[in-house]
């Protein structure tokens, strides 16, 4: 894609239409992105989702993306776009849509994409806040944003969010 601006937005809404619609494979091929077959994607989803989960303390909730809230939504979409149109950062290794493998974004650094081996570089702020309401935890301590991480596909998208924020069951 030669300029990035004209085709963001649509490349942002044929992602949300994608992911929505479970077609995550025939929008990376329409964007000539050679992924093998379509259980690529889902191996390195799995890989992602099992990984996350042996993480102690970890809080599951299954929510498709649809359910997610706009703003969530919008956050993650913009981040993927500009990294499948290449105006993303990367790790050393370079992970790209080409070799379907889990990946990890966060919305306080949105034009960074690293690997597994690479997620310390998603360095958490020193005052984080909510990335829907933008409520710091500096207003009131123990009740401020909490650390969330969202698998769409094989991306795993961090991000701050407060209670009344959170995506809901």
């Amino acid at each position: 894609m030669d300029s990035p601006e004209p085709n963001l937005t649509d490349l942002i809404l044929r992602i949300d239409e994608a992911i929505t619609e479970g077609r995550e494979a025939e929008l990376l091929a329409d964007l000539d992105i050679p992924v093998g077959r379509e259980d690529q994607l889902d191996a390195a989803r799995d890989d992602l989702i099992g990984g996350l989960l042996q993480a102690p303390g970890v809080d599951h909730r299954n929510l498709g993306f649809a359910e997610q809230p706009g703003w969530l939504r919008l956050g993650i979409m913009m981040a993927a776009a500009r990294w499948l149109d290449g105006h993303a950062r990367t790790c050393p290794h370079n992970p790209t849509a080409e070799r379907p493998a889990p990946v990890h974004m966060a919305l306080w650094l949105p034009d960074l994409v690293v690997c597994e081996e690479c997620t310390y570089l998603l360095v958490a702020p020193e005052h984080p806040s909510c990335a829907g309401c933008g409520m710091s935890d500096e207003v009131e301590k123990g009740i401020g944003p909490r650390l969330m991480i969202v698998v769409v596909g094989f991306l795993a998208v961090r991000l701050w969010a407060c209670t009344e924020c959170m995506p809901r069951e």
